[in-house]
């Protein structure tokens, strides 16, 4: 009888152990030079790289960004919010417990001065980047409920964009805007390449701009290449904070063979420079956890996979 618990405590224990593993662990580190090396943009060629807040863009793919560049590619980055719903980074940088809608817009400046000064280490010009100006933490609802009936941001009490550099000025928060904004950009740039973030990532900013990008790409008709990068996602990356000798592995649970990941591998000189990006983003890295995060990303690679939306309607 004794030996007959065991044996059930043994088997329990470790379909726990596998199912912990599948759920919240990555991949052993061991894999990713057996991945394939991501296509980097050739001379002349255009990439589109998408980012839902100022950073994430440099967080998912600054490497692949710098390195394009380097190879004569024009890479133009577009930031769909100007993460101005951030509370903490507000009340840490206008000192006030409540901060005013003026306070988050401010805040929405700040963060786009950032993204300037991190791209321009990695090479992008000011003139490259477009700041779509939408709701931080309201594209979700864009997309579900505010289709055509303008969504009002809680941060800055608005329905429409105040920041005077928008792609649109004043343009109204309705996802049907957003999608003809992004559309409009596909159309306009012809690229060869789209980088955006990942549909799975749980981060609802982050899995419905990825639906939005799908969305524009099904209303132009281009047949362009979408390849997504992870930022949110339990236990990733992993480990936080500087490890920049180790490799960046994506989540068991979304690994297959079918997955298509691809590496995108960093020498030191383009690594430090990740890192250097990443630094100019003062605003973010003042909270302990959001600074591991962000570090986290700085190692001998990126990651991208092929964006999947078969179980998306």
């Amino acid at each position: 009888m004794i030996l007959f618990l065991i044996i059930i405590f043994c088997v329990v224990g470790l379909s726990s152990t596998v199912l912990y593993y599948f759920k919240y662990r990555t991949i052993p580190e061991f894999i990713i030079p057996l991945l394939p090396e991501a296509d980097l943009a050739k001379k002349g060629e255009t990439v589109l790289v998408f980012a839902p807040h100022s950073d994430d863009e440099v967080l998912g793919a600054g490497g692949y960004i710098r390195k394009s560049i380097q190879n004569g590619a024009n890479v133009k980055v577009i930031l769909i919010t100007n993460g101005d719903g951030h509370r903490f980074t507000s009340v840490e940088e206008f000192k006030k417990l409540y901060p005013k809608p003026e306070d988050y817009i401010q805040s929405g400046y700040l963060r786009q001065k950032e993204s300037e000064k991190a791209l321009a280490i990695l090479g992008v010009k000011a003139e490259d980047i477009i700041f779509l100006g939408y709701p931080d933490h309201g594209i979700k609802e864009l997309l579900e409920s505010h289709w055509q009936t303008p969504y009002t941001s809680p941060y800055l009490k608005q329905s429409t964009s105040p920041y005077n550099n928008s792609y649109h000025p004043h343009v109204a928060y309705t996802g049907e805007n957003l999608q003809q904004d992004i559309a409009s950009i596909l159309k306009t740039y012809q690229p060869k390449l789209i980088i955006g973030p990942h549909p799975q990532d749980v981060h609802p900013d982050h899995s419905a701009s990825a639906f939005f990008i799908h969305r524009a790409l099904e209303k132009t008709g281009l047949k362009i290449e979408f390849y997504s990068y992870l930022v949110h996602f339990p236990r990733f990356p992993y480990p936080k904070n500087s490890h920049k000798n180790r490799f960046l592995t994506p989540p068991a649970r979304l690994f297959t063979l079918s997955s298509n990941w691809f590496k995108v591998s960093l020498d030191d000189e383009t690594e430090n420079l990740k890192e250097r990006a990443v630094f100019e983003y003062r605003s973010q890295l003042k909270s302990p956890f959001l600074k591991g995060l962000m570090l986290g990303f700085v190692k001998q690679n990126e990651l991208l996979s092929k964006a999947d939306f078969s179980n998306f309607k």
